[in-house]
């Protein structure tokens, strides 16, 4: 069978329409071959361009592979000389290669696996700040990227970034001051553009209405898990907009936002202080699960849940340390570690509460989580890689 574009069916088709007779028949054959022809013509160059998507997507993929492995090695690497560490104690970092939760999200086109390394780069520079100068430029405006990057980061990097500026305020005012508008100013230029650009408003994220929506409706409380939390349908919160009509079709990304955001502000006032509770309790409860609520099957799923005990157990070592009632000492690793993980904790809590979380979105904090475990238990390693010796 000849395509429709061959030149010879289109020459005659073009002849009938100019015949001044011709039949009905060949007239509607005519202009049929000719339509048709014209979505052959579209659908092949779509089919074409998907094609060379594909061709080029495991390169990408792999090429983002590749940039994230040399980031980690240079992370590690920084570590190493900053703090002169004989590379045979290094050794046991490795495993941040093998993290399963990073792991996953690196063969994806996802943001999860290099905001991981942003924060764990972040982490670097805090614990590798010198005694004698505990304060570094770059920090601010990465703490300020990764928010933009990945808002579900917000509470978290906002509050690591006070106690950052909180532990400098005394010796070093008027930086801790300069790095806290620093980290404003960069972290105000997205919104800015995004007001100046589309004149819609202040806002950091378009969707950013829909995950509340997501984290504030009436199946929340039956059927949330940290598993298909970001799968929940927005809409449910829709037939609580009493005050004006939806007009069809929405005007823009934005304008459905804020509609979302209106529902489900409407939604929580219906709401009881014990109905609040419970979907905050809930919420929560799924955030610090290392389970999957939902069954993944997959080696990366099931290596996933060991590396996330970890990280309980972490949690659990921090709340030990808060329970001594000891002034935190800025010169020990450890307790600097410890102040990461706090702003982890209490970032999670509050984000939790304010829309959700999950084993997705927690998993931006996988490489530095693991890598304060390893400065905590230090020690504990550090005496095993002897006996090794």
């Amino acid at each position: 069978m000849k395509k429709l574009t061959s030149k010879p069916i289109l020459k005659r088709a073009s002849g009938i329409l100019n015949q001044a007779y011709a039949t009905p028949k060949d007239i509607a054959w005519a202009w049929v071959t000719l339509l048709l022809s014209q979505e052959e013509t579209k659908r092949g160059g779509v089919e074409n361009h998907f094609s060379r998507v594909t061709e080029f997507e495991q390169w990408i993929l792999a090429l983002k592979l590749i940039l994230e492995t040399i980031l980690i090695i240079a992370i590690i690497t920084y570590y190493k000389k900053q703090t002169n560490t004989n590379w045979f104690f290094i050794l046991p970092f490795l495993f941040l290669f093998v993290e399963p939760q990073y792991l996953k999200y690196s063969f994806t086109f996802l943001s999860e696996s290099f905001n991981s390394i942003l924060i764990f780069f972040l982490t670097v520079l805090f614990l590798t700040l010198k005694n004698s100068r505990k304060f570094n430029i770059v920090i601010p405006i990465i703490s300020a990227t990764i928010i933009i990057c990945h808002p579900v980061s917000s509470f978290s990097i906002s509050i690591f970034m006070g106690f950052y500026c909180l532990i400098n305020l005394k010796s070093h005012f008027k930086i801790s001051l300069l790095h806290g508008v620093i980290f404003v100013i960069f972290l105000a230029i997205w919104p800015l553009r995004n007001s100046l650009t589309f004149n819609k408003g202040i806002y950091l994220t378009a969707s950013q209405g829909a995950t509340f929506s997501k984290g504030w409706n009436e199946t929340v409380a039956a059927d949330f898990t940290n598993v298909e939390g970001d799968l929940t349908d927005e809409g449910l919160n829709l037939k609580y907009i009493t005050n004006r009509k939806i007009k069809q079709p929405i005007e823009s990304v934005l304008m459905l936002s804020k509609i979302y955001q209106e529902a489900t502000i409407n939604y929580i006032n219906t709401l009881s202080f014990n109905q609040k509770a419970t979907i905050i309790y809930k919420k929560i409860k799924s955030n610090f699960n290392p389970f999957p609520e939902k069954s993944k099957p997959g080696f990366l799923e099931d290596l996933s849940i060991l590396f996330r005990i970890l990280s309980l157990i972490l949690f659990m070592q921090l709340f030990r340390r808060l329970l001594q009632y000891k002034k935190f000492n800025f010169e020990s690793q450890v307790d600097k570690a410890f102040v990461i993980v706090l702003s982890i904790f209490i970032g999670q809590l509050l984000m939790s509460a304010y829309i959700y979380t999950g084993l997705r979105f927690n998993a931006i904090y996988s490489l530095s989580l693991l890598f304060c475990f390893m400065i905590v238990n230090k020690s504990i390693i550090n005496v095993a890689m002897n006996k090794i010796v």
